[in-house]
């Protein structure tokens, strides 16, 4: 694999593919010089989006990134633009996993390690404000759990992408349009109040609620059920998420006092929130120290020995006794370098032990277990071979760590990682050469029958709701009686042209599914579609709000 744009010089050697998103993908890298691995985003330019904008933006995030040094903000090395507009930054690898995964594995923290956690990103998070900056998009996929130098939690605060100064006049989106996550996002990142850092700290009490609880204050599935949560219905009561009464009284009053509509009711700072909490702190059992490790599965290292006891100090030997012990001692040491030696000579090669661990798994039914030793697996080498290594008695398999993660997430019915697993193997070529290469396509068409129709009607229902919208906006433009206001407000206008291009645009993704019968294109479609849906809405209250400010003149 290669970075599409060429614009390192070879400088970055890319191990494999992190993730992959509407906006482009995420690559782990080694800096082939410094043996340091890091991570690559590149930012795809949108067929919609106009190019200068979108560098303009790319530009400012990478700014914001360079001006900010914490240990609890992830660190930008470099970055650069494409002539063709395709961007590209290089940041910090951080080992670990998002609270995200977390919540998906664990469900709710116990209350001393959610504390914790909630305590470091709100350090994170209150230097960012006190630089000027509001995050806008503060959820559990953007703050990252990794293991300090003493194995005990450390959170990251990442992706600063939609991060803005508070005093900032640049303009970097389509006026109205939404921005952020619509389940973290707070009230007024729906409207036109503006957002600050009372917004960031709303989406941070959402979080906290979902990592003391599992889940969410604000109950829907479809975006206007969870637009009108959080513009109007109250949170979720705690004697409903937690009926065991685990989060204490005072604890509840403090998170909802986070989750207040208007801003000014609300936590007014990072600081204060982290005061409020500290109360709160309690020992807690590390993520670290159990069976269901966060990084890596149970069983690949032994526990370190533990000596409570200091033991007595051995008799001091006499000086001719001390001579022949230093005689055998140094003989002991040729034999054991010896023995070292064969040893590492015979060492298997790295993720061999995590590839067998994570077949033997899925072959006993534990998929969870097995995808956990098969991502450590491509961590430790994310190149398939041929080389085939003995798996049980009798038994033999090639290294493809890919190919066998797919099968362990198909089976935990996340079909569209198991399509970019299974995706990742083919690139790679080795299983192509493989009898496992029939499992593949036998897999994308189970997927293509359990999931594209759920995808092609999750987007159908997106567009309905969006085709709400867009016919509101599209008959204002139309109306000669509004004439006057749009030649008063061209931006707006052109804005409204733009989004509704883009509606258009999803539509046409749809139908295209409808004919090649294609699973990808169907992931796209409703990408597109929620792109459309949000955009459309943001646009609807600029509007509304524009001619409600000429009806009050």
């Amino acid at each position: 694999m290669s970075i599409p744009t060429g614009l390192f010089d070879d400088k970055y050697e890319i191990l494999h593919k992190l993730g992959e998103g509407g906006m482009g993908k995420i690559y782990k890298v080694r800096h082939v010089l410094l043996d340091d691995a890091r991570v690559i985003k590149v930012i795809r330019r949108q067929p919609s989006e106009d190019g200068e904008s979108l560098v303009r933006r790319f530009i400012e995030e990478a700014r914001t990134a360079t001006r900010l040094r914490h240990p609890g903000l992830a660190q930008l090395y470099d970055f650069t633009v494409a002539a063709d507009g395709t961007c590209v930054i290089v940041m910090e690898f951080i080992d670990g996993v998002t609270l995200l995964d977390v919540l998906k594995r664990r469900g709710a923290l116990e209350l001393g390690l959610a504390v914790e956690v909630a305590l470091q990103g709100l350090d994170a998070l209150g230097y960012l404000h006190e630089m000027g900056y509001v995050h806008r998009d503060v959820s559990p996929d953007n703050l990252m759990l990794t293991r300090g130098r003493d194995a005990r939690p450390v959170v990251k605060l990442i992706d600063l992408g939609l991060a803005k100064r508070l005093d900032a006049s640049l303009k970097l989106t389509a006026t109205g349009a939404y921005l952020g996550k619509v389940r973290y996002s707070a009230p007024e990142q729906f409207g036109e109040t503006g957002v600050d850092a009372r917004s960031d700290l709303y989406s941070f009490g959402v979080m906290l609620y979902e990592l003391l609880t599992g889940k969410l204050p604000i109950a829907g599935e479809q975006f206007s059920e969870l637009v009108g949560g959080h513009l109007v219905r109250p949170p979720r009561d705690f004697d409903e998420t937690d009926p065991e009464g685990r989060v204490p009284p005072e604890l509840r009053r403090i998170v909802l006092r986070t989750l207040e509509k208007d801003p000014g009711r609300r936590i007014a700072t990072a600081g204060e929130l982290r005061e409020l909490l500290e109360p709160f702190r309690r020992p807690y059992r590390s993520p670290f120290e159990d069976d269901d490790r966060v990084f890596e599965p149970a069983g690949l290292e032994s526990a370190p020995t533990v000596i409570t006891q200091k033991p007595e100090p051995p008799p001091r030997p006499s000086p001719r006794r001390g001579r022949r012990l230093a005689a055998v001692a140094a003989a002991l040491a040729v034999v054991a370098l010896g023995v070292w030696g064969g040893l590492w000579l015979a060492r298997p090669d790295p993720g061999e032990e995590e590839l067998r661990a994570g077949v033997l798994a899925l072959r006993a039914g534990d998929s969870t277990r097995a995808a956990r030793y098969l991502r450590r697996a491509i961590e430790l080498d994310p190149w398939e071979r041929p080389e085939r290594i003995e798996i049980g008695p009798g038994v033999e398999e090639p290294y493809l760590p890919h190919f066998f993660l797919g099968q362990a997430l198909f089976e935990l019915k996340n079909y569209e990682l198991a399509w970019d697993a299974w995706q990742t193997s083919e690139d790679q070529g080795v299983v192509t050469a493989s009898t496992h290469l029939k499992e593949i396509g036998k897999g994308r068409q189970e997927i293509r029958r359990l999931d594209l129709d759920p995808a092609l009607k999750r987007a159908e229902g997106t567009l309905r709701l969006a085709d709400d919208h867009a016919g509101v906006i599209r008959q204002m433009l139309e109306d000669p009686t509004l004439a006057s206001i749009w030649q008063e407000a061209p931006d707006v206008a052109d804005d409204a042209r733009a989004v509704l291009a883009s509606f258009e645009v999803a539509r046409g993704k749809l139908e295209d599914v409808r004919s090649v019968d294609d699973y990808a294109a169907a992931r796209a479609a409703e990408d597109a579609a929620k792109k459309a849906s949000e955009a459309l809405l943001g646009l609807r209250e600029k509007v509304y709000g524009m001619l409600d400010s000429v009806e009050t003149r």
